[in-house]
């Protein structure tokens, strides 16, 4: 009795072996073709799951039926599903990133990132949409559609356009201006070189009106303008223009 138990087990077991393939693929992202360490690889109506390497490499025994559907999901990509063949024998997985249209957000009135109805002071936002609209050739020409402020230069050939907010516009370098939080004022006079500033790199601009002397120093008693430049969305990006 106990020699047949043995031989039944051994059967069971041997045949789950023979029951199982290794599949083996890659998942990347199919914007950039960077690999996604750390997706999640799952064999649908079972248990059976792992996830990709550092390299988005992985392998995953599924069951050997004729329709085996290989689920992959990463965090901020939309979630595919697959169907494994024979005839595949590494699977190419790219996931496709997923966007979500969020309310507008800054960081210029409290150094961190809040609703603008969340922040307890005045603030004006030009956003992507608003920054794409005006053909400016220098950075303070966007500024001149923002209320509340002053701007103003000789011509477009000097570099010092004087921008003052809060009728602070008497003394130099009461206006604080950053870029992704980085003032650029000069340190001899309070300045700026507004053709220094390139319009093309701005995604948007907020203007924070009245002081900010507590959060942003000495410079900010007129306020503080914050142009905010996009985040690369590819390994390598540029442009080319010309005027």
């Amino acid at each position: 009795m106990k020699h047949l138990l043995f031989s039944f087990l051994f059967l069971l077991s041997t045949t789950t072996l023979v029951c199982q393939e290794v599949v083996r693929g890659k998942v990347f992202d199919s914007e950039t073709d960077g690999e996604l360490k750390g997706a999640t690889i799952k064999v649908k109506n079972t248990n059976i799951a792992t996830t990709t390497d550092e390299n988005g490499n992985f392998q995953i025994e599924v069951p050997s039926v004729e329709n085996v559907e290989i689920k992959v999901s990463f965090v901020g990509y939309d979630s595919k599903t697959v169907l494994y063949t024979d005839e595949e024998p590494f699977l190419q997985i790219g996931l496709k990133p997923t966007y979500t249209e969020l309310g507008t957000f800054v960081v210029t009135a409290t150094r961190s990132k809040r609703d603008i109805y969340d922040v307890p002071v005045r603030i004006s936002v030009l956003d992507k949409e608003g920054v794409e609209e005006i053909p400016a050739l220098s950075a303070d020409e966007y500024l001149w559609s923002i209320p509340g402020i002053t701007v103003s230069r000789a011509s477009a050939f000097i570099s010092a356009s004087h921008v003052s907010l809060r009728g602070m516009g008497g003394e130099a370098g009461r206006t604080l201006v950053m870029i992704d939080g980085v003032p650029v004022n000069k340190t001899d006079g309070g300045s700026v070189n507004w053709n220094a500033i390139n319009p093309e790199d701005i995604e948007q601009i907020e203007v924070l009106k009245g002081p900010g002397s507590s959060i942003h120093g000495g410079n900010a008693m007129g306020g503080v303008i914050n142009f905010i430049t996009p985040t690369p969305q590819r390994p390598v990006e540029g442009y080319l223009s010309q005027s």
